[in-house]
């Protein structure tokens, strides 16, 4: 099986390529598989100095309310990622 990965930043520069990989993939009988990559350092975004503020002075429940921040922001991160690419796929499916 054949498949073309085409990388989107949700910038509109890399969705150009979409249409050119669509007309890639019918000629080949490729399927295309969209992919969106989340970086780690898109987390430090959050505002976690105040938990850090306070893991340095020895409240435990500083640790456990960072790694749930972070968990909620990856999940939060992965759900517009997703949705993001739904709507890319859906407008080429249009097509």
């Amino acid at each position: 099986m054949r498949t073309i990965l085409v990388p989107l930043d949700g910038s509109p520069l890399a969705e150009r390529a979409l249409p050119y990989a669509r007309a890639l993939a019918g000629l080949l009988e490729a399927r295309l598989q969209l992919l969106r990559v989340i970086p780690d350092s898109a987390l430090e975004q959050g505002d976690t100095v105040g938990f850090d503020l306070a893991a340095i002075y020895g409240v435990s429940e500083a640790i456990a309310a960072r790694q749930e921040h972070e968990q909620r922001m990856r999940e939060r991160l992965r759900e517009h990622a997703e949705s993001y690419l739904a709507r890319q796929a859906a407008a080429l499916a249009e097509q």
